[in-house]
Formats: C-alpha cells, sequence, structure tokens
C-alpha cells in the first residue's frame, strides 16, 4: 500500500475531524467510532478499512460495518487501541488546571 500522498510525494496524510464526518455521513458508522479507530492514523488506512467493511458485507447495516472497524481497530492495536496510546497523559483535575494556567502565562 502507497503510504505517501500522490499530490505531496514527501508528505504523509492522516485522518482529520473532516475526514472522519465525511465518512460517517457517507457510510452512516458513527463519528465517535471512526474516531477511536483511526486516531493518529493514515488517510489511506482508513479508506481501505471502510471500503472492505463494506465490500465484505455489502448487504449489511452501518452497525454491522461499524462493529467490523471496531473489531478490525482492536485486533490491529489501531487508533485509541494502539499499545501506549494513553500512556503518558495525566488524567487528574490537578494535571488539567496546570495546562489552564500554563496557556495563560
Amino acid at each position: 500500500m502507497i503510504k505517501r500522498s500522490l499530490a505531496h510525494p514527501t508528505r504523509t496524510v492522516f485522518v482529520d475531524q473532516r475526514l472522519l464526518e465525511e465518512i460517517a455521513k457517507l457510510t452512516g458508522i458513527e463519528y465517535r467510532v471512526l474516531s477511536r479507530a483511526f486516531a493518529g492514523e493514515e488517510k489511506d488506512l482508513a479508506f481501505d478499512v471502510v471500503k472492505m467493511a463494506i465490500f465484505k458485507n455489502s448487504q449489511g447495516t452501518s452497525e454491522d460495518w461499524q462493529n467490523h472497524v471496531l473489531a478490525w481497530a482492536k485486533e490491529n492495536g489501531s487508533g485509541e487501541y494502539r499499545p501506549g496510546y494513553w500512556e503518558g497523559y495525566e488524567l487528574t483535575y490537578e494535571y488539567n488546571e496546570f495546562l489552564r494556567r500554563m496557556r495563560c502565562l
């Protein structure tokens, strides 16, 4: 699979909110599921997985495709299911308060 943009041969294109919203609108797969499955992943990977989900079960519903995408992400460690994705994040009130103070300085 080609990992570079054809328009910019040295640039890798990653998924963003607008792309995931468009996929959600076209397929009926919930945005939150796509966001969790493809956070920080390449655009082509997201397209390939969604296309495969639809191709494998063309008579299925958007819920079937959604379940396929989630299962794939969990099985392959993609997006938020990538090992170490949440490591390093200090999810506490104190840390959030620290970040707020840093922005004010």
